[in-house]
């Protein structure tokens, strides 16, 4: 199951973000594999959730998508995840508003009680690539 993308305002390390993703979904780091490359071969069983990193332009430097195969994930609780994350590594993030059907409103995540929704400017992402908050 693919959970919800996510952007960080700063890149982080993989392991930082293996060590944060065991601590948020409660499993343990082993079940947790941080990468910036897709495996070639199959995952091991062991492995629970995958974590592609991907360096973007913009204020928020990387994308974070996750790959959950753990059923007691839950995608709806997304803001309380990506909140705790935040808060584990120190960092703000962004998220697509499943709230309204505007491509260009996103929320804006600094820890567990800190939500704004803002909207990113549609002339940066797509014209240069870039993701830049027009707040």
């Amino acid at each position: 199951m693919n959970f919800q993308d996510v952007l960080l305002d700063k890149w982080v390390t993989a392991p930082e973000i293996a060590r944060a993703v065991a601590f948020v979904f409660s499993v343990s780091q082993a079940e947790v594999l941080a990468t910036s490359d897709f495996p070639d071969t199959p995952l091991p069983e062991s492995v629970k959730i995958l974590c592609h990193l991907q360096k973007i332009d913009g204020e928020f430097p990387q994308q974070i998508t996750f790959y959950v195969r753990e059923p007691s994930v839950d995608p709806r609780r997304t803001l309380e995840v990506a909140g705790k994350l935040c808060e584990q590594i120190h960092c703000t993030c962004l998220l697509p508003n499943d709230e309204t059907e505007d491509p260009y409103s996103m929320v804006l995540v600094r820890d567990t009680k800190s939500y704004q929704v803002v909207s990113i400017s549609p002339t940066a992402m797509d014209e240069e690539g870039r993701i830049i908050l027009s707040m």
